[in-house]
């Protein structure tokens, strides 16, 4: 039986990781903090994003210097990404599966506008972006009510769905939720960090599905 894969966008199907870290580049830059290099970025970037630029200005930030953060980082970041890639391998993996949906904190206009782009919204039973301002609580909320619907439209149960995400925060919200997940260590966070989470680790998309549906299949 094939697992039914809930997708994350941003780092996992969309290689976007030069895009962001350009992004908040810019956006420290604007407060006076120097640039992060690619490796300072995967040790350091979390979700919810208010944690990292806590963490990287080692204080939280003052309302201008998040307003100012904000406005720099959108500026750069809404109209590049329509230039990103799918990572390697996504569009390949997504035609062949037959149970599939994206779950993502992107905002849910710009994730439509980039799967219809892509000519692969049509592979997907759900696609749930975000409809409100980001939450400090992470991607839990977002995730629970992803599966809410795919439980009472697509008569999925918990042990058939399996994330796939980049980041600790989506093994998290999963784990939360009693949904299992896999991490994959071509987005935001490296392979040493992910590793120490507690859930199987890809170098691969297609390593990622593997290892779900091995999981189903128990």
């Amino acid at each position: 039986m094939e697992a039914h894969i809930v997708w994350d966008w941003n780092g996992t199907l969309l290689d976007d990781v030069h895009v962001s870290l350009e992004a908040t580049n810019r956006a420290l830059r604007k407060v006076n903090v120097p640039s992060l290099s690619v490796k300072e970025y995967k040790e350091n970037y979390c979700v919810p994003v208010h944690d990292f630029y806590q963490k990287i200005l080692s204080r939280t930030p003052t309302e201008y210097e998040w307003k100012v953060i904000g406005q720099e980082f959108n500026t750069y970041y809404k109209p590049v990404i329509l230039t990103a890639s799918l990572s390697n391998g996504a569009k390949e993996i997504i035609q062949r599966r037959e149970s599939q949906s994206v779950c993502s904190l992107m905002e849910h206009h710009l994730l439509e506008e980039m799967l219809s782009t892509f000519k692969i919204d049509h592979f997907f039973n759900l696609v749930q972006g975000r409809m409100v301002a980001l939450s400090r609580e992470g991607k839990k909320n977002h995730l629970e009510q992803h599966i809410q619907s795919l439980s009472s439209k697509h008569h999925l149960s918990k042990d058939q769905i399996v994330l796939v995400g980049d980041a600790n925060d989506d093994a998290e919200a999963a784990r939360s939720l009693g949904i299992a997940s896999i991490l994959y260590s071509g987005g935001t966070h490296s392979y040493d960090r992910l590793k120490n989470v507690g859930v199987p680790v890809a170098n691969t998309l297609q390593k990622a599905i593997e290892y779900a549906d091995n999981m189903v299949n128990r």
